[in-house]
């Protein structure tokens, strides 16, 4: 399959979380930058940095019994774009009496200033515990908590962007859409399906705003196991 063209200088940043026993899942989110296109070197130590921001912020939302284990970051510019990783274990903060379900998240959604339709950019953060659901609820967090962790997800965000001593310089949280509605088509047997349509030059969008939806998401279809 031929690689999605090009959003420009974007870094494209992945994370794998979770128990590191039968539980594993990720999530990612885009970074443009300027500047000198990165090397591999460049992308391991930002990679090295991502890890120490999340274990400043997003750690304290998250149980002790659960880690980040990974970060991928790409360089989207070109096809063979460099791309670095880090990978070890940095365990949550936090104790709650009993853990997340498997699938739970909470989803960081994004706006861009640019109206569409279809589903908004988001981040899912596995974090959370039983107590950090609303009272009687199974399903919703509390607003205590939804504050909590869209906190850490700005001091995150904000940690990450102000990073320097690199041959480029982030600019911006992004959005980047490569595809545009869909088409219609027929299978031989007389079923149709939709086909996403790829644009010809995606949109990069910069992300004006983050909240964190009060119902516990699902990240059933990014476990890795």
């Amino acid at each position: 399959m031929p690689p999605l063209p090009s959003p420009g200088d974007v870094l494209r940043v992945e994370f794998k979380t979770g128990d590191n026993a039968t539980v594993e899942a990720g999530s990612r989110f885009f970074l443009n930058y300027t500047g000198t296109r990165p090397i591999t070197s460049d992308l391991n130590t930002l990679a090295s940095d991502v890890n120490t921001a999340w274990d400043n912020w997003i750690s304290n939302v998250v149980s002790t019994a659960e880690a980040l284990h990974g970060v991928i970051i790409t360089d989207l510019s070109i096809d063979t774009g460099a791309e670095g990783t880090w990978t070890g274990t940095t365990a949550g903060k936090e104790t709650f009496a009993e853990p997340i379900i498997a699938s739970g998240c909470a989803v960081v959604n994004h706006q861009i200033a640019r109206r569409y339709r279809g589903g908004r950019p988001r981040t899912y953060l596995r974090c959370g515990g039983s107590d950090a659901l609303a009272s009687g609820s199974t399903n919703q967090w509390s607003s205590a908590f939804q504050s909590s962790v869209l906190t850490q997800w700005q001091g995150f965000v904000a940690e990450i962007l102000a990073l320097s001593g690199f041959p480029f310089a982030l600019q911006n949280i992004v959005n980047v859409s490569w595809f545009n509605g869909n088409t219609v088509f027929i299978t031989p047997t007389g079923r149709s399906r939709n086909i996403p349509v790829k644009r010809a030059t995606p949109l990069v969008d910069v992300v004006v705003n983050s909240v964190v939806a009060p119902k516990v998401g699902s990240q059933r279809k990014r476990l890795d196991i």
